[in-house]
């Protein structure tokens, strides 16, 4: 039984661990599977995130390229119209210039005109008149002398704007030629960046499709192996269950292999007790030559077994239990101890007198009446063991026991 038990144990023991072993298997096996979807899962939301990043700089550049475009396009019309500006400045110059020398001749023209004319005036006495007109026109051109010189100088001041504005402007130019050039560059790299993130979206998805299968795979066998584990602990539980209930029955049977271990030593006292009384009756009685010397009594050990085996106690070969049993009559007799402890009484019935495990005899007082019921639970040569089944009054020593019909 305990061999049983041993094997039991070590196999739950078994199953625990090969069970211990396949959930630890799966569960890592499902984080690991977990570490590397999210790791992916990070990877193309950070790919996304950079695919959107570059399409907006995309976007961002060719806006910047035609806003770049559009003011290329707005500076060369500045330039024509600050160009045209400039002509027609030139042509104001230079029709202020043809003006100037134009006054210039007309000057000069008149101071010979008034020096060929100062005799006739001398002669005509001093015309006022006329040298009022001549001063008066003088005073005119020398007005229109200086507004066309004002308007010169302005001229060549707007000039001089007008040439920086325009180198200005085609350093302008020349930087959005720079800027529209990087941006160009930028664009190519923007564009092979795209190119490799989409090819590396599709490796990144062919390993998601790959990952997903494994995934379900693993799912599978994991479903597959929760159910051999469902199985597992209900056998396991089985197993428990029977281990219990076969530990309970064990600790009953240990229980009552105490207790009738305990009950035997103390029957197996008074037994002693009643064979040295017995043995002491001996004496007083005459005996013959051969019963002259006395022989010691053995007593052999009483062995304590559980209650469903059914043993015979050896015998106890002594001749004062022999010259005591030819006086009781059979299946009648007395009783000669009581133990209320383990509730058992010892007879006076033995195997000589036919007494057997498993009679009941009826128990009657002194005034023959039945006061209870025993069995017999072990018997040897002049006396035997007998256990108190019922008792209406209290059984004592001396009261008789018959056997009952």
């Amino acid at each position: 039984m305990e061999q049983k038990i041993k094997f039991i144990i070590i196999g739950l023991i078994a199953v625990l661990v090969v069970s211990f072993a396949l959930n630890i298997f799966t569960l890592l096996s499902k984080e690991q599977a977990l570490r590397s979807n999210n790791t992916l899962q990070e990877d193309k939301s950070s790919l996304l995130k950079e695919v959107e990043t570059s399409k907006q700089k995309v976007g961002q550049l060719q806006k910047q390229l035609i806003e770049l475009n559009q003011g290329v396009d707005k500076l060369n019309k500045e330039k024509e119209e600050i160009q045209k500006k400039y002509d027609l400045v030139d042509k104001a110059r230079q029709t202020l210039v043809d003006q100037v020398k134009a006054l210039k001749e007309k000057e000069a023209s008149s101071k010979t005109s008034a020096s060929a004319t100062a005799q006739p005036a001398s002669n005509a006495l001093g015309n006022d008149a006329y040298w009022a007109g001549i001063l008066k026109q003088k005073k005119d051109l020398e007005w229109q002398l200086d507004t066309v010189r004002s308007e010169l100088k302005t001229a060549q001041i707007n000039n001089e704007q007008l040439q920086k504005e325009k180198s200005a402007l085609e350093l302008e130019a020349g930087n959005l030629g720079r800027e529209k050039q990087d941006l160009g560059r930028q664009y190519e790299f923007v564009q092979k960046q795209l190119e490799y993130n989409k090819k590396m979206m599709e490796s990144i998805a062919l390993e998601l499709v790959g990952e997903k299968n494994d995934k379900l795979q693993i799912q599978d066998s994991f479903k597959a192996i929760k159910t051999e584990n469902a199985m597992l602990r209900r056998q396991l539980k089985n197993l428990n269950d029977r281990k219990i209930s076969l530990e309970r029955k064990l600790a009953t049977a240990q229980e009552k292999s105490h207790t009738l271990e305990s009950r035997f030593n103390e029957m197996d006292v008074l037994l002693k007790d009643k064979m040295l009384q017995l043995e002491k009756i001996s004496r007083t009685v005459p005996s013959s030559e051969a019963t002259a010397k006395e022989e010691p009594v053995e007593l052999t050990p009483i062995v304590v077994r559980p209650p469903s085996e059914t043993t015979t106690m050896p015998s106890i070969t002594t001749p004062a239990a022999e010259t005591s049993a030819a006086s009781i009559p059979q299946k009648e007799g007395k009783i000669s101890a009581v133990n209320r402890d383990n509730n058992f009484v010892i007879i006076d019935l033995g195997e000589e007198q036919s007494a057997r495990v498993g009679d009941v005899f009826n128990v009657y007082n002194k005034a023959n009446k039945p006061i209870g019921v025993v069995e017999i639970i072990e018997t040897r040569k002049a006396i035997s063991a007998c256990d108190i089944q019922r008792e209406n009054e209290k059984i004592q020593v001396g009261d008789k026991v018959r056997l009952k019909s």
